[in-house]
């Protein structure tokens, strides 16, 4: 609580990002030999930090002290690729050295072992050794018998070459080098993610576009983390590149010279669309973007994802692509007489009587009966399902009027 005082931390199904306290130089950790703990950060909120420098499985039992002893930072004996190396795996294919805690908070090194497939080429995981950061205890595992709260068996780097392997011989040693047909091969776009499914899997992301092409994609992948597993997905549009470019001038953002993390594809309301972070020169998060992977003009950016997603949802609208049929989304119709209005620059919020636990907003670009909304009036409203209480309009009637209708076949 910034006070010293103790906290008892529970992170249970929430994502987080974990790293251990390192020794800042060779004499730091000749001197203290060990560093008394890790950090946590919410993966979705960076203002939520936290120091945890000890276990206790109940409430109230005692504590038991984190001394992290093993460390790339440590030097002779618990530097941890050397207790590795010396310890059974001296001439073992291993990479990917990751900081990872059990379900109880025990921090470990989750190394991925990998075999080499073509001479020494060709690298593919066949399971993990695993390293308590404290004791030094190695056990080793497959990917089949990997623990459940190991996330990340499959590297990125060995997950790339795979993907590039692939889309390069799809078709054939011959048609890659003999007939020289570079316009059917495909490879990995600039920069890979790790995002987490519904399913509570985490995968990577990455798009697919054809050699040579600098801002189109023709599809992209998941990679399951544990597994390898991957599924592809046919959306073709504008690459994370384009979709990056395209939210960095975006107005506002150009001038402040915020710059863009690496997009991540989401469906939003049936529409393929890249979800971005902006960053300032001092490296925190200032604004949140979304651009159409099919039209890169379509730009929405917030202070907030939420924000943001609205100003994208009008862009949308505003060219026509506010609806779509193939949509995964669901969408409500209410009816119900105004209660209030307000209009804050181009927005008008919308109140209903009986409804005053949720508000609803839109643009004239919706519909041009929503200028004309005033309390009293009986008005007809499509929105996507959700529990938000602002509530983005996508079809809007005000059935005296005759310039638009909404009948209940739109629903």
């Amino acid at each position: 609580d910034g006070a010293g005082a103790a906290d008892r931390l529970c992170f249970d199904n929430q994502l987080v990002w974990v790293g251990p306290l390192d020794h800042s130089g060779f004499m730091k950790a000749w001197r203290n030999v060990t560093t008394p703990g890790y950090v946590i950060v919410s993966a979705t909120d960076s203002s939520q930090v936290q120091l945890v420098t000890g276990l206790s499985e109940v409430e109230g039992e005692n504590v038991e002290s984190i001394n992290l002893r093993y460390l790339q930072s440590g030097v002779f004996g618990n530097w941890v690729t050397r207790h590795v190396r010396t310890n059974g795996f001296a001439s073992a294919g291993l990479t990917d050295y990751s900081f990872e805690i059990d379900d109880t908070g025990r921090p470990h090194w989750v190394i991925t072992r990998f075999d080499r497939t073509i001479g020494f080429d060709g690298a593919d995981p066949t399971g993990v050794v695993v390293i308590d950061v404290q004791s030094g205890a190695i056990n080793e595992y497959d990917i089949a018998t990997a623990p459940e709260w190991i996330d990340r068996i499959q590297p990125e780097s060995i997950v790339i070459d795979q993907l590039d392997y692939w889309g390069e011989y799809v078709l054939g040693y011959f048609n890659a080098w003999v007939l020289g047909k570079r316009e059917d091969i495909v490879q990995t776009t600039s920069g890979m993610s790790l995002v987490y499914g519904t399913d509570g899997r985490s995968y990577w992301y990455s798009g697919l576009q054809s050699a040579g092409a600098d801002t189109g994609t023709n599809s992209f992948v998941l990679v399951d983390t544990r597994t390898g597993e991957f599924r592809r997905y046919d959306v073709s549009g504008v690459n994370e590149t384009a979709a990056r470019r395209a939210a960095e001038t975006a107005p506002s953002i150009a001038e402040a010279g915020y710059r863009g993390t690496n997009p991540i594809l989401y469906n939003i309301g049936g529409e393929p669309t890249y979800f971005l972070a902006l960053k300032g020169s001092d490296g925190l998060v200032k604004r949140y973007a979304f651009v159409s992977l099919v039209n890169a003009e379509i730009v929405g950016v917030g202070s907030n994802p939420t924000m943001a997603l609205r100003g994208y949802q009008n862009a949308l609208i505003s060219n026509n692509r506010g609806l779509s049929s193939q949509g995964v989304a669901e969408f409500e119709r209410f009816e119900g007489i105004i209660a209030g209005t307000v209009q804050v620059g181009e927005t008008i919020y919308l109140r209903f009587e009986g409804r005053s636990d949720r508000e609803f907003l839109g643009t004239n670009d919706i519909s041009p009966e929503l200028k004309w909304a005033e309390p009293g009036m009986t008005a007809v409203v499509l929105y996507q399902a959700g529990s938000d209480i602002t509530q983005q309009i996508f079809r809007f009637d005000l059935p005296e009027l005759d310039l638009s209708d909404l009948s209940s076949d739109d629903s």
